[in-house]
């Protein structure tokens, strides 16, 4: 859906916003400002984009005006959600928290935190809010979940890693056909860069999904399944990667040595299949070509 123009208030226009449009979302910066998205519907989904000027969003909140809760079910307040995007990072979905609850979408009332990579700017930021959706169910919050489909057939096999909390590698057997294969990621697990492999014969299924092509691993951000790029393949064994938070320091060869930084988008990830220090190195492009390319078993760009 195309990211429609927005009505943007300051804060001391706050008294002229009870009107009979919808749906208004608060967004309060790290400098306490309060900034109004208004033109969401209670009936359609819509999508708005903030200014580019209101810094770092790192808290949201949803007001629905007096009109648009009459037009809409008796429910309304309880059930409206809306969902944050971040268009800097491939628009993946953003996780919310609020006092013991933790979703990739938010309700009516108090304000939400955005988490865990604290805000963002809110250039890249998208605002989404829509009747379709709905909170996470609490025995999902931590679900761990490979999909894996055949259109044609219409056949549908569910894997559950969720016992791996995401800090583990774990293998499960397959067997069938599919020409689709989705991960779900439940925000409540910390690792949402954890990613999977589809195998056929020991060998990788490559898949694609939008401006990924031809990828080793599959990963969730909210942005639906992936599609076998060979058409109908036989796939035998899904694979959870150990692996590499976007949080967290990771290591890469610089020529001179090791260094810790965070990994970023675009980044190449390599393998060392050397025994003795068997790892993952992420760094950019122009870093990677100072590689050894002999010790190399694979190499991926990144993206979140």
């Amino acid at each position: 859906m195309a990211v429609m123009p927005s009505n943007v208030f300051a804060r001391h226009h706050y008294k002229q916003l009870r009107t009979s449009s919808g749906v208004t979302v608060d967004l309060i910066n790290t400098d306490g400002s309060i900034f109004y998205l208004q033109g969401f519907s209670t009936t359609q989904p819509v999508t708005l984009q903030p200014n580019a000027d209101w810094g770092y969003i790192g808290k949201v909140r949803i007001r629905v005006t007096e009109a648009a809760g009459q037009v809409g079910s008796s429910d309304l307040q309880t059930d409206f959600r809306c969902e944050l995007r971040d268009a800097g990072q491939n628009n993946n979905r953003i996780i919310v928290t609020r006092d013991n609850s933790i979703d990739f979408n938010f309700g009516v009332g108090k304000a939400w935190k955005l988490q865990p990579g604290g805000p963002v700017k809110a250039s890249n930021l998208r605002v989404k809010c829509d009747p379709a959706l709905r909170k996470i169910e609490l025995d999902r919050r931590d679900d761990i979940r490979v999909a894996l489909s055949n259109s044609a057939q219409e056949f549908e096999r569910q894997l559950d890693f969720s016992d791996s909390e995401g800090r583990q590698e774990q293998r499960q057997s397959v067997g069938g056909t599919f020409t689709h294969v989705e991960l779900f990621v439940g925000p409540g697990v910390e690792n949402q860069a954890l990613r999977c492999k589809a195998l056929n014969g020991g060998q990788v299924v490559l898949l694609n999904r939008g401006v990924n092509l031809n990828k080793q691993t599959f990963g969730d951000g909210g942005n639906g399944r992936w599609t076998v790029a060979g058409g109908p393949t036989e796939i035998d064994e899904a694979t959870e990667m150990e692996t590499i938070s976007t949080r967290s320091p990771i290591q890469y060869y610089s020529g001179s040595g090791q260094v810790n930084r965070p990994i970023a988008q675009n980044d190449q990830c390599t393998s060392w299949p050397f025994p003795s220090f068997a790892h993952t190195d992420c760094l950019p492009n122009k870093l990677l070509d100072k590689m050894p390319r002999t010790a190399r078993t694979s190499t991926e760009q990144i993206k979140l």
